[in-house]
């Protein structure tokens, strides 16, 4: 959930930016984020039970390989996606 408080204070700081602080501002962000998604790609492991949607179809499959911003997952028909981490979910072990 997002802190209201620090949202206010980075609204501020925005809406009176010049054009060169905005870049500034959103290279941060930019950088942040990248951050975040190699963290939560590192969490998955090789092995790892996942689902993903593509193309508006639930895929489920075991994660073959983590990069810093993908995961290749082995479909359980047997095709290799490369998927942002951001995409995925855990699932339980199929019985």
């Amino acid at each position: 959930m997002p802190n209201r408080e620090i949202g206010n204070e980075i609204a501020k700081l925005v809406h009176g930016a010049c054009r060169e602080d905005l870049r500034f501002y959103m290279d941060i962000i930019r950088e942040e984020w990248k951050r975040q998604d190699r963290l939560f790609a590192y969490s998955f492991r090789v092995g790892d039970r996942v689902s993903f949607i593509a193309r508006g179809v639930p895929l489920f499959g075991v994660v073959k390989k983590v990069n810093q911003s993908t995961v290749t997952v082995i479909t359980d028909k047997g095709m290799p996606w490369r998927v942002s981490s951001g995409l995925l979910r855990r699932v339980k072990e199929k019985d």
